[in-house]
């Protein structure tokens, strides 16, 4: 079982679901800032 499936059974089943939302915000978020910096870097 992968962790994938393993999340979305989480998520269906809702033990966990809130800690896996949470992980995947904050990782999107990182993500959005860095590619920000970056963008940001790059237009100057």
């Amino acid at each position: 079982m992968s962790i994938q499936s393993e999340e979305e059974q989480a998520l269906l089943t809702g033990k966990g679901g809130d800690m896996v939302v949470m992980k995947k915000g904050l990782y999107l978020a990182l993500l959005a800032a860095d590619r920000g910096i970056v963008l940001a870097e790059a237009s100057v």
